[in-house]
């Protein structure tokens, strides 16, 4: 039933597969996240960038979909005429090539998450996570392609709104152009951590901020797979 859930969360973008994270060579990495997605971005050591004179409430920012800017619920994606995505891309990148304004030429992926960490629920972390796969980068193990992994914020895990942050954060249509891999991890509620949020205060782990932490060497383990790195 699981399987034929996320099968059905997928089908509005594009033909979704369940399958294991597939072994590539993705070339540089790079991060960004929402809310405690935010801290486990910079838990990698990423520079970011803090724009102040957007009036946003605590949501993902996109010029596509969502809810009005202002607003403060589900799913957290919020119609700002200010795509967020593609200003961090652009600041982490440099100029990219414009964004696919059709339909998605990729794949999507939904990869089993225990490969990565056993027990995954019991740690806070969802059974499966996606990828997405630009077409230009479904040959030769996606070398000559970049991996961007993005984290959800709380109350974002699949859940609470299914797809929704998967399909419609804007990252997907700058993908498609840019020869981008895009890896979005997944959390899952527990008993201390109710809103699904990412281990940013020892709800599962006291080492959450170290490299050592459960979930962060997870995420770090399916990086390794996307980048054919030897794990150390």
């Amino acid at each position: 039933m699981r399987i034929f859930w996320l099968l059905m969360l997928l089908a509005g973008a594009v033909q979704a597969q369940v399958a294991s994270l597939p072994a590539m060579r993705a070339g540089q990495v790079s991060v960004s996240g929402l809310s405690s997605g935010a801290y486990m971005a910079v838990q990698f050591e990423v520079a970011f960038v803090y724009r102040r004179n957007l009036n946003a409430e605590h949501a993902m920012p996109t010029d596509s979909y969502g809810n009005s800017c202002q607003s403060l619920r589900s799913p957290y994606i919020n119609y700002c005429n200010y795509g967020a995505a593609g200003e961090l891309l652009s600041w982490i990148y440099g100029p990219l090539d414009a964004r696919n304004t059709g339909a998605l030429r990729g794949r999507f992926i939904a990869f089993d998450q225990s490969e990565f960490i056993s027990l995954p629920g019991w740690h806070g972390l969802a059974d499966f996570g996606y990828l997405y796969i630009p077409q230009a980068c479904g040959v030769n193990a996606g070398a000559g392609c970049r991996l961007h992994v993005v984290f959800h914020g709380c109350q974002q895990n699949p859940d609470s709104i299914g797809a929704d942050f998967v399909r419609h954060a804007g990252y997907n249509a700058w993908a498609d152009n840019n020869r981008l891999l895009l890896l979005y991890p997944q959390t899952a509620a527990t008993f201390t951590n109710p809103n699904a949020c990412w281990d940013w205060f020892a709800h599962d782990d006291t080492r959450y901020a170290q490299k050592t932490g459960r979930q962060m060497a997870a995420v770090k383990r399916m990086v390794d797979r996307l980048t054919g790195a030897t794990p150390p």
